[in-house]
């Protein structure tokens, strides 16, 4: 096979792989993403060896528009896990806030004690 086609081969592998990580990502789905990072890396790296095969001006511009689609879809998938990560941290900044809160809730009694109240201890009690 030739070194153009193996390119082809490798560009559709990697593109594969995009779109499987932007499933994930669009899902909010992180677990398997290591996996997929690991796949990019290897595929990448062939990639690379393989175009750096390619003497052949012709065939380097052939690859071009293929190449163009492969940084399209990184950088998609790259806001789209920017995204999902601020999605996270938001979530977690609000869990905090409410454990925070939640802390800072009780009864006071008129001189501004901390009441400790259970519910074997407490009454209501109703006026007519």
């Amino acid at each position: 096979m030739s070194t153009l086609v193996n390119c082809n081969v490798k560009i559709s592998q990697i593109i594969y792989i995009l779109k499987t990580e932007a499933k994930l990502l669009s899902k909010g789905r992180l677990e398997g993403l290591e996996e997929i990072v690991l796949q990019k890396t290897e595929r990448l790296a062939e990639l690379e060896r393989l175009m750096s095969d390619l003497k052949d001006r012709e065939d380097i511009n052939r690859v071009a528009p293929q190449i163009d689609k492969l940084r399209r879809l990184a950088n998609e998938n790259g806001i789209i896990l920017k995204s999902v990560m601020n999605g996270l941290r938001s979530a977690r900044q609000r869990l905090q806030a409410l454990q925070h809160l939640e802390s800072n809730i009780g009864a006071y009694d008129r001189k501004g004690s901390t009441l400790f109240l259970s519910g074997s201890h407490t009454r209501a009690e109703k006026k007519v």
